[in-house]
């Protein structure tokens, strides 16, 4: 489907300059590159006081390692092709985007109220930190490929098979034990719960309805 390899094509892209950035940093000692991906391609509660708020949106395209690209592309790749075929090219990018920005805001407030006060109740050292990747969008992609293919399995850890709509569960209540009790924990777990609130409403105002109608075939 165009409209998924487009959004592949782009996160690509990004990567591509988070690369170049780092090796300038690293090899010619030139850090305006990676300064200028930091200020621009990730989400952060500085960010947003200093008024980039395209932030919320850019940090859902990027990616600065070659793992967290590698697993978030395939798993576009891997249930986005069948989604977008069914919803159309409109609909999936209102989709994958409006996840990502969902995912993007929900960070941001977490690392700017909610982490703080749980890194203050545990006695862990508070430390700033941004947010990136396409992981909030595919968590909406995610919660509505198990909405719409209900009797179809995820690989677990890429390893055990279990019913979509449990697997898409399991990860929920990670994420929310996370937030609540692991603030230092390397997931940016209320990125994933924001993109996951944008695909359940997403489903349940804008794609059942159509379903219903006989406009939306799965």
């Amino acid at each position: 489907m165009i409209v998924v390899n487009g959004i592949i094509g782009i996160n690509s892209a990004v990567f591509g300059m988070w690369y170049y950035a780092n090796e300038s940093a690293r090899s010619f000692g030139d850090p305006s590159w990676l300064c200028f991906m930091r200020r621009n391609f990730t989400a952060s509660p500085e960010g947003i006081r200093e008024g980039r708020i395209h932030t919320l949106f850019t940090a859902c395209i990027s990616h600065s390692s070659v793992v967290h690209f590698g697993v978030n592309m395939l798993l576009l790749h891997s249930f986005g092709t069948a989604l977008a075929l069914s919803l159309g090219a409109m609909r999936f990018l209102t989709l994958y985007a409006g996840a990502g920005v969902a995912g993007s805001i929900a960070s941001v407030f977490n690392n700017a109220y909610i982490r703080p006060a749980v890194e203050r109740r545990l006695g862990y050292e508070h430390k700033k930190r941004a947010s990136l990747g396409s992981s909030s969008s595919g968590m909406g992609i995610a919660a509505i490929y198990a909405l719409a293919y209900p009797g179809s399995q995820f690989l677990l850890l890429f390893v055990y098979p279990i019913q979509a709509t449990v697997c898409v569960g399991l990860l929920a209540t990670f994420d929310i034990v996370s937030c609540c009790f692991m603030p230092n924990n390397f997931v940016d777990s209320a990125a994933h719960l924001g993109g996951l609130a944008y695909g359940l409403g997403y489903w349940f105002l804008r794609i059942r309805p159509q379903v219903r109608l006989g406009r939306i075939r799965f």
